[in-house]
């Protein structure tokens, strides 16, 4: 488990500012020390995942929290570019059961991946559950919201 003084660490990539402002209230509501880094298109996005570019030297993430329709590059693009398999935790953001349903046919992304907007608590709680590396993390944050 991480020390009390750890942060969650998290890379949004989200073009929507509204989306961004949601995901800090939500952040806010479960009580954990974070740091938001935000890309808000898929260029920025993709050198964020890789820590490229002025994001060279950026923390490793927690967690990859990927909107699927970005401007430049779209995140089923990303993914693509990455062979398909995400260098850490990702969850793919869609703004509709259908756009999931669409994204799952083609990259086969495990469906708890994914957080259907509006990002809830729970929701994301949920979602952090699906990995090991989070799990502590996912069941601290349950344990508080009882």
């Amino acid at each position: 488990m991480a020390e009390t003084d750890e942060h969650l660490e998290i890379f949004m990539a989200e073009d929507n500012p509204v989306d961004v402002m949601w995901m800090e209230i939500v952040l806010r509501r479960l009580g954990v020390e974070y740091r938001l880094t935000v890309a808000r298109n898929g260029e920025d996005a993709l050198a964020l995942i890789t820590r490229t570019g002025e994001y060279a030297n950026h923390a490793q993430p927690h967690l990859i929290l990927l909107d699927i329709s970005l401007p430049r590059i779209t995140g089923p693009e990303i993914i693509q570019r990455l062979g398909g398999r995400m260098p850490h935790p990702c969850c793919v953001v869609t703004g509709s059961l259908i756009e999931k349903e669409t994204v799952l046919k083609m990259f086969g992304f495990h469906a708890d991946c994914y957080i259907v907007k509006p990002i809830t608590p729970d929701k994301l709680i949920d979602a952090m559950s699906t990995y090991d590396s989070l799990r502590p993390w996912a069941e601290r944050l349950r344990s508080q919201r009882v």
